[in-house]
């Protein structure tokens, strides 16, 4: 759906994902120059990048304006463009921002509207933990995938976390801010859909081959990091088989729910017929045959359900919004 064909390979545990901060992997080498041509090397990978990740609940502040609940990324030169950001206002890194370890930051546009408004951000000075960085360029997600949430636990799974300021420093500048040296995660885009998996696959047996062994003990207690790639590919694929279970359920459902409609509305054109025998006797009289009888009984039946079926659907749609006003609950219509 995002069409990007990105494939994230992190360092993890088992199912534990590496966060900043994480003492468990010291002996994890800090990704090269080397390595990242090997991931470059696999045919399936079009372009990478390496970045870091930390979250910062507080410590980023524009005056006295402070922005809590964000993540912070250290990122290479090539990170925005494997991503897809686009440049909003300023610049993008460059090689000498790391080369020569300036302190400059590149914020995202949600980081960019909480702090600054409507005064433009480049040229500030941002604090991070004390110390002052100077806002170069404001970027924001080209081309965003917005999957449509139907159900309140579907927009908290989308939305819900999604929406976070984001602020990008060069990947030098790193231990400036927490004190030490962390390993990476890799970002890979595949050559196309189709190689999503491989290109996965092929990026994260290339970096495991630098990580040395671990021992039984170590693997015991969950300090085995190894790099995972996220099979995206194969996740979509469960969730379109979950998605097809689900639409069969409700065919079943939807099917029972017409015959048993069906079964009310021919009770009611029964009763109906029943009660109106002499007007039917009147037409005979006068010569109506028993198609057209037949006909305009039909043809009420028709009107009558289909008047309430419209009925019922604007008046679903106009009670989902109206409850959406009252208590400010997100509200998806499906097509």
């Amino acid at each position: 759906g995002s069409g990007n064909n990105l494939v994230e390979v992190k360092l993890s545990a088992g199912e534990w994902v590496y966060t900043s901060g994480d003492g468990n992997a010291q002996d994890v080498p800090v990704l090269t120059d080397d390595m990242m041509a090997d991931v470059l090397a696999i045919d399936e990978v079009a372009a990478a990048s390496k970045y870091r990740i930390g979250n910062m609940w507080e410590g980023i502040n524009y005056q006295n304006v402070s922005l809590d609940n964000s993540s912070i990324y250290g990122v290479d030169e090539n990170y925005f463009g494997v991503l897809g950001y686009g440049l909003v206002k300023g610049r993008l890194f460059v090689e000498s921002d790391q080369k020569q370890f300036k302190k400059v930051v590149i914020i995202d546009s949600v980081a960019a509207d909480a702090l600054f408004k409507d005064e433009s951000p480049v040229g500030h000075t941002l604090e991070i933990k004390g110390d002052a960085y100077t806002i170069v360029g404001v970027v924001e997600q080209l081309n965003p995938y917005h999957p449509t949430a139907e159900t309140m636990s579907e927009w908290y799974t989308y939305y819900g976390s999604a929406n976070g300021a984001k602020v990008f420093v060069p990947n030098a500048d790193w231990p400036m801010i927490f004190s030490f040296d962390e390993p990476y995660h890799v970002v890979v885009k595949a050559t196309s859909t189709e190689n999503m998996t491989k290109a996965g696959k092929k990026t994260e047996d290339a970096l495991n081959a630098y990580l040395p062994a671990k021992s039984e003990q170590e693997e015991s207690e969950g300090q085995d990091y190894r790099y995972k790639s996220a099979d995206l590919l194969e996740t979509a694929k469960a969730l379109q088989k979950v998605s097809e279970s689900t639409s069969k359920q409700l065919i079943w459902i939807a099917g029972i729910s017409l015959l048993v409609g069906g079964i009310g509305v021919m009770n009611i054109m029964l009763v109906s017929v029943t009660e109106r025998t002499r007007e039917i006797g009147l037409k005979k009289a006068l010569g109506a045959r028993k198609k057209v009888i037949l006909g305009q009984f039909l043809t009420e039946a028709a009107v009558l359900t289909s008047l309430g079926g419209i009925i019922g659907v604007g008046g679903g749609i106009g009670l989902a919004y109206l409850v959406s006003k009252i208590t400010e609950a997100p509200t998806a219509i499906s097509g």
